[in-house]
């Protein structure tokens, strides 16, 4: 095999790893090897925008080390004055960058190392899984259908009742064709579900009570409880019946839009 027609194979075989990895369709195992390369470009992302940069702390971190520096280098050079009786070699400035990156790359990496070890812990001691079958992404996507079906029912029932909303969500159940999975959030854990879910097990939180079609399109109807998501946000049905995720920053200003 060529050269050439190793690096298609491989290219191919990492795009169909890559489709099947964002399809959740690999094992845990597999998927944490996957990620652990990748992974940290969503999470760079994510957090960059939320760092906020200590001038003074980054001023003083470098007057410390200009400081390590110079003096670092005028003991470095007497010590190698002293010790070494050749005066046709001197001691270096980069030798003393050197140096004093090494011991700053050490410093770093333990702090990484604590970090690493803190959490291994905190994961070897959480009762939630650590892999999951439902990515995040695909429990989202599937509280989304729940709610368009939900609101889609709930445009049925106001158009048998004149446009009157119900006061809860399960008087839902006596319209034809809808299942009770639908109440279900996916980020509940539920799956797989070898049953059908009860009315009782009802995940979404319902704000439509008194009201009546059509309703604000800014006014939420059926929301997630927070706690939901890994409390990053919530999905929200709203009044023209669309569903849109909220951030956690936000969400509460806009599920009291309904009070």
């Amino acid at each position: 095999m060529t050269r050439g027609a190793k690096i298609g194979t491989a290219s191919v075989v990492a795009l169909v790893v890559m489709f099947f990895a964002c399809a959740g369709a690999l094992p845990g195992p597999v998927i944490f090897l996957f990620y652990l390369p990748v992974a940290w470009f969503s999470y760079l992302r994510r957090v960059i925008p939320e760092m906020q940069v200590d001038r003074s702390a980054v001023i003083s971190a470098s007057i410390c080390v200009v400081g390590v520096l110079i003096i670092g280098h005028f003991i470095a050079r007497w010590l190698w004055r002293e010790s070494v009786r050749d005066v046709t070699r001197q001691w270096r400035l980069r030798w003393t960058i050197a140096g004093v990156s090494i011991v700053l790359l050490m410093f770093t990496s333990g702090i990484a190392a604590t970090g690493v070890a803190h959490q291994s812990w905190w994961l070897a001691k959480s009762d939630r899984p650590i892999y999951s079958r439902w990515p995040e992404s695909r429990k989202r996507h599937a509280c989304v259908i729940n709610l368009e079906s939900i609101g889609a029912v709930l445009k049925k029932y106001a158009d048998m009742h004149g446009g009157a909303l119900p006061e809860s969500l399960d008087r839902l159940q006596e319209i034809s064709g809808f299942s009770a999975n639908d109440f279900v959030c996916a980020a509940k854990e539920l799956e797989p579900r070898d049953k059908s879910a009860s009315i009782e097990e009802i995940s979404y939180v319902y704000l439509g009570a008194g009201l009546s079609l059509p309703v604000d399109p800014a006014i939420p109807i059926v929301c997630e409880p927070l706690s939901f998501h890994d409390g990053q946000g919530m999905n929200i049905l709203f009044g023209d019946m669309s569903v849109k995720w909220i951030e956690r920053d936000k969400a509460a200003d806009v599920v009291t839009r309904a009070r």
